[in-house]
């Protein structure tokens, strides 16, 4: 027997919507959305908004950094140098925000910020050797919560969960670029893109 109106369910769980939630999804259904549709994307955004929060929260904890600072981190782990425009690009984040991490991670010496011999237009930011073992830091409490918060999902929920979100991604990325849209994490929680990712090509 299927799901009823609004209800996921997962094996023998089932989660039905709550009185708000089903008045919610009837009120925008008035103007034009089908109830399915809303909570696709109700369910999408409220389950980013808590991977989110308690990715801030766990880096806060590990580094006293919020998750968009360990990011950079990360992403000076995988290439040696980057600019922060390409850091702003890549996470999709704002060029304010990342000015902002950056500072935080130059106070704490995580980072060192120059301009490049080659165009001193440029500034060259790269991870020191304390940055590189905060990232490291990171990535055990990275580890740590995603491992907790999959605990009850198997590997065909996991791979399925990752299929649909990567399709939304690809379905909606030029879109959103186009709108000038900056998601702050991007799905997959991908630091760098693939060679084949649309954000690469769009850089080629």
């Amino acid at each position: 027997m299927g799901a009823g109106r609004g209800e996921t369910r997962d094996g023998d769980r089932v989660y039905p919507p709550t009185r708000l939630e089903r008045r919610a999804a009837a009120w925008v259904e008035e103007g034009g959305l089908d109830e399915a549709t809303f909570f696709a994307a109700y369910d999408l955004n409220s389950a980013g908004q808590l991977l989110g929060s308690a990715l801030n929260q766990a880096m806060q904890r590990a580094l006293g950094l919020t998750y968009e600072a360990w990011r950079i981190l990360w992403l000076l782990q995988l290439v040696p140098s980057s600019e922060p425009r390409r850091l702003a690009h890549t996470l999709w984040l704002s060029r304010p925000a990342v000015t902002a991490a950056l500072h935080r991670l130059e106070e704490a010496g995580y980072v060192t910020r120059q301009r490049a011999a080659n165009d001193r237009r440029l500034v060259v930011v790269e991870a020191t050797e304390a940055g590189r073992a905060a990232a490291e830091r990171g990535r055990e409490a990275y580890v740590d919560l995603i491992r907790a918060l999959f605990a009850g999902f198997g590997e065909e929920e996991k791979a399925a969960l990752s299929r649909m979100a990567r399709a939304f991604w690809w379905a909606n990325y030029e879109t959103a670029r186009r709108a000038g849209m900056e998601p702050k994490v991007r799905p997959g929680v991908t630091a760098l893109p693939a060679a084949d990712d649309p954000g690469e090509r769009r850089d080629g």
